[in-house]
C-alpha cells in the first residue's frame, strides 16, 4: 500500500513540476530559497519537532514596479523524527508587490494559495497517508538590490487527517535569473 502512495506522490510531483516549468516561462525572475519552518501545533511539534528544513523555488516581482505582479511558489518541507515523518509540497499562485520599487532595499508582500501534496506518517496520531489539501500563505520580505532577499511567511494548511501543519517560515533567498524566457 505504501508503494502506491509513493507512486501517487511521484506522479503528482511530476505534474506539479511541469506546471511550474510552464509558469516559469511567464513569471521572471526566479529564485531559490532555503529556510526553517516552525509548525504551530503542539501535537505536530511533539511528533516531528518544532523546526523543519524548507527549500523552495519561486518567482519574484518581474520588474521594479509599483503594480501587483503575478507570482508562484513551490516549497518542499520535510522532517523525520522518532520514526515519524512528514513531507509537504505546497504549490501556490498569487500576487507580489514591492513597496519601494526605486529603493536599493525594498520591502515586499505576497499573497498566494493553491494545493499541497502531503505524505505523512505519525504513529501516535494514527496517520499514514498521502493526500492533497489546500494551502494559503502571506509573506513579508525585503529585497536587497536585485539578488538577495529575506522573508517571513505564514502558511495555513488544511488539516491532514486531523493534524494541523500550519506555521511560520523564515527564509533566505537568491534570485538567479532576471530575464524573460
Amino acid at each position: 500500500m505504501r508503494s502506491r502512495s509513493a507512486l501517487k506522490l511521484v506522479a503528482i510531483s511530476v505534474l506539479a513540476a511541469s506546471a511550474v516549468g510552464v509558469m516559469a516561462q511567464r513569471y521572471s525572475p526566479q529564485g531559490m530559497r532555503v529556510g526553517i519552518f516552525f509548525p504551530q501545533s503542539g501535537d505536530v511539534q511533539d511528533a516531528l519537532g518544532d523546526s523543519w528544513w524548507r527549500v523552495g523555488f519561486s518567482s519574484q516581482t518581474p520588474q521594479r514596479s509599483e503594480d501587483w505582479e503575478s507570482s508562484y511558489d513551490v516549497t518542499y518541507l520535510w522532517q523525520s523524527r522518532y520514526g515519524n515523518r512528514a513531507t509537504l509540497l505546497p504549490i501556490t499562485f498569487g500576487v507580489t508587490k514591492l513597496m519601494s520599487p526605486d529603493s536599493e532595499v525594498s520591502p515586499y508582500v505576497s499573497f498566494r494559495a493553491g494545493p499541497y501534496i502531503g505524505d505523512v506518517r505519525i504513529g501516535g496520531m494514527g496517520i499514514d497517508d498521502t493526500k492533497v489539501g489546500m494551502n494559503s500563505n502571506a509573506t513579508l520580505g525585503i529585497l536587497v538590490g536585485e539578488t538577495f532577499y529575506v522573508e517571513g511567511r505564514y502558511d495555513y494548511f488544511s488539516k491532514f487527517e486531523g493534524a494541523d501543519f500550519s506555521g511560520w517560515m523564515i527564509t533566505l533567498g537568491f534570485r538567479f535569473t532576471s530575464s524573460r524566457f
